[in-house]
């Protein structure tokens, strides 16, 4: 799905825009997770109406922890990997206190009570999914 969204500083290497938004553009539908130092909401783009995965990282603690290198490390392989069995990076942007990243909204959750055995097939599909981007367009630094 495309988001209608320019990369506000023109740039060309990058395949998710970083766009030209604030939390003021987003309806939160609900908290989709947590973690020590960003969280993941179900937010929907008022202009657009498109509900997105936005992952809310605190600038400060990614720094005072040294996650810096972790953070753009996430975001070029996200921008990188285009694939039906990957969620997609859509957009980014920032503010004084926090990172955002856009993400293709997931709504089949896995059932926290499924499977090993059905856990174990989606690590796999996940595989051949990063293992078929890597042979098509030679992404290093990305294992399977």
């Amino acid at each position: 799905a495309t988001t209608g969204l320019q990369d506000k500083g023109g740039a060309t290497t990058v395949r998710a825009p970083r766009a030209a938004l604030t939390m003021e553009d987003f309806e939160i539908e609900k908290v989709l997770g947590a973690g020590s130092f960003a969280q993941v909401l179900e937010a929907k783009l008022k202009r657009s109406g498109q509900n997105y995965a936005l992952k809310i990282m605190d600038k400060r603690h990614i720094v005072k922890e040294g996650k810096a290198e972790y953070v753009l490390r996430e975001r070029r392989v996200l921008d990188a990997l285009k694939h039906e069995g990957l969620v997609n990076l859509c957009f980014t942007f920032q503010d004084a206190h926090s990172l955002y990243l856009g993400l293709e909204l997931c709504p089949k959750v896995r059932d926290p009570h499924e499977s090993e055995e059905a856990s174990s097939s989606e690590v796999g599909e996940v595989s051949k999914a990063v293992a078929s981007r890597r042979r098509d367009e030679g992404v290093d630094g990305v294992a399977p």
